[in-house]
């Protein structure tokens, strides 16, 4: 109940700031699309180089958790499907 009320106060305050944000004359910022892509690129080429070096950093810690998972895989397989049988046998 109370997170409600803090905020629908800060939700109206957002939206009236986002309002006087969006209506304000002193920017004048013009997006054609001749330039949407050249304005683009620069953050395509950012979130490429955040993603290779997320994976490079993470991909030893993978790793280490997918080989036990490989191992604990291949342990299970080798279990005979019906004990009974193999015991039989």
């Amino acid at each position: 109940m109370y997170p409600l009320l803090i905020a629908w106060p800060l939700a109206a305050e957002g939206i009236v700031v986002f309002w006087n944000v969006l209506y304000w004359q002193g920017l004048k910022m013009s997006v054609s699309v001749a330039t949407l892509t050249s304005l683009l690129a620069p953050v395509a080429f950012a979130a490429a180089v955040v993603e290779r070096v997320v994976e490079i950093l993470i991909s030893p810690w993978r790793v280490t958790g997918a080989s036990k998972l490989q191992k604990r895989f291949a342990a299970i397989q080798a279990r005979p499907a019906d004990a009974v049988k193999a015991a039989d046998l």
